[in-house]
């Protein structure tokens, strides 16, 4: 019965850790590559969501959404894109490795990948 016990809070722990891991490794400011474009990645009622915070791109309009419903899968994220030149939202597949971020979309027999580096100013 004691051996059960410890097996359960091992699982228990085991899956917290993991759970809190891929939480914690896409939330954050990452530079998008484009005119040193920043967007910031929050929690936000279990999902998470990214919004522009600066741009040195004048045109671009700081607060706005560009990627949205984004959840942890078992090695990656998913969510939605918003593509600002089409103005359409795409779906993502979201994988991190270091400082880097890779955002797939795929846009009927088309994909794009887009490589954004974490911001640390």
């Amino acid at each position: 019965m004691k051996n059960f016990k410890s097996m359960i809070l091992v699982t228990v722990l085991s899956l917290f850790s993991i759970t809190v891991f891929s939480q914690t490794g896409i939330s954050g400011k990452w530079n998008t590559g484009d005119q040193n474009t920043i967007v910031e990645i929050k929690l936000e009622d279990g999902v998470y969501n990214g919004k522009i915070i600066s741009s040195d791109n004048t045109e671009v309009e700081h607060g706005k959404i560009i990627l949205k419903e984004v959840t942890p899968k078992k090695n990656s994220w998913s969510g939605k894109i918003y593509a600002i030149r089409r103005g359409e939202w795409f779906d993502t597949e979201i994988s991190i490795s270091g400082n880097k971020m890779k955002l797939e979309m795929s846009v009927g027999f088309f994909s794009k990948t887009l490589e954004w580096t974490k911001h640390n100013p």
